[in-house]
């Protein structure tokens, strides 16, 4: 299952009762919504950084997060010549 907009095309790897993987090819600023749950979040290829209630920490290639289920949204900004791929994986 594919998803575009103009911040990011997201596709649907894998969904089964234990977990969910989405693929994020970034564009532009991407905003991840809260809802309640954690997130883990591993960036594959081209360098972003993660902006949250004001505060702006790097993310490089090869990276890895874990979004805290009481976070706010968080929104994924590019920041170099290539396209941040975002590996997402969470429960159902």
């Amino acid at each position: 299952i594919e998803e575009k907009t103009t911040a990011a095309t997201t596709e649907k790897l894998v969904e089964c009762e234990q977990f969910v993987i989405r693929r994020h090819t970034l564009s532009g600023q991407y905003s991840l919504k809260n809802d309640d749950r954690f997130r883990v979040l591993m960036n594959l290829g081209g360098d972003c950084e993660m902006e949250s209630e004001g505060e702006r920490i790097p993310l490089a290639s090869g990276e890895s997060t874990l979004i805290s289920a009481e976070n706010t949204d968080v929104d994924f900004i590019p920041t170099g010549d290539s396209q941040p791929i975002l590996l997402e994986s969470y429960l159902p």
